[in-house]
């Protein structure tokens, strides 16, 4: 089975849901975005990562906006299940920017990152690797053509314009800030074809009509 939840942030405790210690050898759990679990590199946080590489199950997540770039970087990269993954533990992989994975017999286009106005960009706070660069959307819409566009699955962290729109985050003066991010993902959501598309950047559970959801703390499975 596939699952799929929301940003993290490194809490383990969200891992300690009843719904996930049911999760079993060969199952997945995809994180749309924000993991959170390589921040500094600390003791500490190897023995949480120790922790999670013995979960029977395989954690498989796209970058967010709150992540450690370089640490992501760091890790060893190599090919599974058709795209590009890092593999942080071997059942804790980073899915990348712009790739196609084949799961259970459904495939999965991935396409991490965004921005956050919330961080303060005086005090340094804001991390411009967030946002994924002109060369990876290009590289990215190469990929997509050669597969015409059709997939079952998008797993992103920010959405489209429209429906960024339709989530009424309560914006100042009720203008939603968007970005080219945005813009690419809303034409990404007229072209393609696909069932349903995921993603995690407003810390909120909200299915959005007729074929994308937000998620954060629900714990969704896939394909039923």
């Amino acid at each position: 089975m596939i699952y799929v939840t929301g940003d993290l942030h490194g809490d383990f405790s969200r891992l300690q849901s009843p719904k996930l210690k049911k999760l079993k050898k060969g199952d997945f759990l995809i994180v749309c975005g924000d993991f959170g679990f390589l921040w500094d590199g600390s003791r500490e946080e190897q023995q949480v990562l120790n922790k999670l590489g013995k979960l029977k199950y395989t954690i498989l997540f796209v970058d967010g906006v709150h992540e450690n770039f370089q640490l992501l970087d760091a890790v060893e990269e190599q090919d599974w299940k058709g795209g590009r993954v890092g593999v942080v533990r071997p059942n804790v992989l980073h899915l990348h920017r712009g790739e196609f994975y084949e799961l259970e017999g459904k495939t999965f286009f991935t396409l991490g990152g965004g921005d956050d106005l919330l961080l303060d960009v005086e005090a340094g706070e804001y991390n411009a690797r967030s946002m994924p660069t002109m060369e990876q959307l290009r590289q990215a819409y190469h990929k997509l053509e050669e597969r015409d566009f059709t997939m079952d699955y998008i797993i992103t962290h920010d959405c489209s314009s429209k429906v960024k729109q339709f989530l009424d985050l309560n914006a100042q003066d009720g203008a939603v800030h968007l970005n080219y991010l945005n813009s690419y993902f809303e034409a990404l959501y007229e072209r393609a074809k696909f069932r349903h598309w995921f993603f995690g950047a407003y810390h909120m559970d909200k299915r959005i009509p007729p074929r994308c959801s937000a998620v954060y703390r629900e714990i969704l499975p896939i394909g039923e």
